[in-house]
């Protein structure tokens, strides 16, 4: 092993170090990534305790939501001990007991296009783990302006997608559905949610972020729309069939 690590890190890590894929050098590179989660529900939940367990370094976390019963359903990151707590708050407080491996970093506030760029300035990847549609659209679209990688994942019913999104050089949102305007009359709330499904795709956002850590930009959800329906275990596919106006003028 060509890294120093502590025995306690080694055995926290262990079946990752035996991984190919991953091994010493990719255990380094997690260990000192940074990630900006935004949205603490059900999607942020999965995403979170696995980019944990997984040894990432730095850990932004962001959501002025507070713990309400109906989260319990679905929100893996909670308890009853947490009802009308700041969802950072528990949160933060249960990675902590998970590891001790990883800074946690905590910004209990909604996030805006005013302070997008301040809370983001240090970190590489923003995960977008939101449930309503005009912030996932200004996260996208900050993102990108930004240029911080983006995982986006959505799930309404029984269905969800995910793609992740490299700034200059890989499709966005925009590629696949020409018209983004929110979705005013469609949500968890009125529509219901799959409780399995976020889970699904919270750890599948966790994946894609350790996969760039890892550099194997390749293997990322880029340039295709990962479609899924649960309930009937479909899974699909959907190709860039053409480029946005935005990126085809920053990556021709």
């Amino acid at each position: 092993m060509n890294f120093s690590f502590s025995d306690e890190f080694i055995e926290f890590q262990s079946r990752h170090l035996v991984l190919k894929e991953v091994g010493s050098s990719g255990v380094k590179k997690i260990s000192e990534g940074k990630v900006l989660l935004i949205g603490l529900g059900g999607l942020g939940s999965a995403a979170a305790l696995y980019l944990v367990h997984s040894g990432i370094g730095h850990l932004g976390i962001c959501d002025h939501d507070l713990v309400e019963l109906s989260n319990l359903g679905r929100q893996a990151a909670y308890d009853l001990s947490d009802l009308g707590k700041a969802k950072t708050t528990a949160v933060e407080k249960l990675l902590q007991s998970k590891s001790p491996h990883t800074k946690v970093e905590v910004f209990p506030q909604k996030i805006t296009q005013q302070n997008f760029a301040t809370i983001a300035r240090e970190y590489e990847i923003v995960i977008e783990a939101v449930d309503d549609s005009k912030t996932k659209i200004d996260i996208h679209d900050l993102a990108i302006k930004n240029e911080k990688v983006l995982v986006h994942a959505g799930v309404l019913g029984i269905k969800g997608q995910l793609l992740t999104v490299v700034p200059r050089k890989s499709a966005c949102l925009r590629c696949f559905f020409e018209d983004l305007t929110p979705l005013s009359d469609s949500s968890c709330a009125k529509d219901g949610v799959f409780a399995p499904l976020v889970g699904v795709l919270g750890s599948l956002q966790a994946g894609e972020a350790l996969k760039y850590f890892l550099r194997d930009l390749d293997e990322l959800q880029i340039n295709q729309l990962l479609q899924i329906d649960l309930f009937r275990w479909q899974f699909k596919v959907i190709s860039q069939q053409k480029k946005c106006r935005s990126c085809a003028s920053s990556h021709p």
